[in-house]
């Protein structure tokens, strides 16, 4: 148990609002996403600044008091959850969510741990700049949690984990001094970079309490396929292959195996199969660009049936999976290829003789972020 002095201490060093002491109103903060886990604290601190975080990490340090940074508490490992014992605190970094600033033309944005990860976003959407960082937990997680798992999300590909947005970073070490890395700069060259020792660390190396992210061009073009492949090794090929052929567009790969597909049609209403056959290996695949001019869906059209000397044949109708089945008139945004414009070219045989039965294209989107959409309004 947590000495009562060392309570009054740490209650002194947030104020009165960054406290929470009855046990409904902690209880948010010591289960888990799926109610698996379920911790004890004496206390939730709420600190709302880095000076409060450092005041904090100093009284527990001193007192041998255990600390669980916590976030949004999207989790489903439950790191985030304190033990049964109630001798730890959760330090909760919600408070902390304002945005410093945002630099268009510098392309960065400095944001405090507790920021939700969708107000980042549209903070650099209001700016005509993307944050590429998208995940299903997006509308409640906090991007000090996604830094600190170094989270990776759908368009790794393109973008990288969560450590690759990063230029700066502060922290409040074990001994409660700050490290004050907010670096703007692109090209450094001094040194060590400390704040790789952070980035993905989950707290243990010191509690991270902003970071200045880096930022890039939205995109004015999208293009999305659904494609059935011959096995896991043909999805590999495919991805190099549309890498190659889009000048690296490519933002967000996914293969998905069949089992995948029966799930959702089973547990989730109104779901249909994307092809009028099943297949055993499937990948979603999504191309952005900052052109605008649509030369982007013509560049995947000719790249697929070139691909290892795959055949591609485009079904019809197509029905979509995650977004329900439409079996007379598709969505706003969702372009199907007809059978008739198979005949026209998109269907065709690989150069250099025999082919393989091995790909089919299901439809295109050209509505921006599918899989932003997709990881917004369902959870897998």
């Amino acid at each position: 148990m947590i000495d009562a002095w060392a309570i009054d201490r740490l209650k002194d060093a947030v104020g009165p609002k960054g406290w929470l002491e009855s046990e409904d109103r902690k209880a948010p903060f010591l289960d888990d996403e799926r109610g698996l886990y379920h911790g004890a604290a004496p206390l939730v601190l709420r600190p709302a600044s880095t000076g409060e975080v450092s005041r904090i990490v100093r009284i527990c340090a001193g007192s041998g008091i255990g600390i669980v940074p916590q976030g949004g508490n999207t989790g489903y490992c439950g790191g985030s959850i304190p033990g049964d014992a109630g001798d730890e605190i959760v330090l909760s970094l919600g408070r902390m969510n304002r945005i410093r600033d945002i630099d268009p033309l510098n392309y960065t944005i400095a944001v405090e741990a507790g920021c939700v990860l969708a107000d980042i976003q549209d903070a650099a959407k209001e700016a005509d700049r993307l944050f590429p960082l998208s995940l299903a937990a997006e509308g409640t997680c906090q991007i000090g949690g996604n830094l600190s798992t170094n989270a990776g999300g759908t368009a790794v590909v393109r973008y990288g984990n969560a450590r690759d947005l990063v230029l700066g970073l502060e922290a409040v070490l074990p001994s409660g001094e700050i490290w004050n890395g907010l670096k703007r700069l692109r090209k450094d060259s001094t040194g060590y970079d400390l704040k790789h020792l952070f980035l993905g660390a989950e707290g243990t190396l010191g509690i991270v309490t902003a970071a200045v992210c880096k930022l890039f061009p939205v995109p004015r073009e999208t293009c999305t396929a659904m494609i059935a492949v011959r096995d896991p090794l043909a999805a590999t090929e495919m991805l190099a292959g549309l890498r190659a052929a889009s000048s690296d567009a490519v933002t967000s790969f996914e293969y998905i195996h069949r089992n995948c597909l029966d799930m959702v049609f089973e547990h989730i209403p109104d779901t249909a199969d994307p092809f009028e056959d099943a297949y055993d290996h499937y990948a979603l695949a999504e191309m952005a660009t900052g052109r605008d001019d649509g030369i982007l869906r013509g560049v995947v059209e000719d790249a697929l049936p070139r691909l290892r000397g795959l055949t591609v044949i485009v079904d019809h109708p197509a029905h979509l999976p995650f977004f329900g089945s439409y079996p007379n008139e598709a969505p706003p945004g969702v372009i199907r290829l007809q059978s008739g414009r198979a005949a026209k070219g998109v269907v065709r045989e690989s150069e250099g003789g025999g082919t393989i039965a091995g790909a089919r294209v299901c439809a295109f989107w050209r509505n921006p972020g599918v899989f932003g959409a997709f990881g917004a309004t369902r959870r897998c």
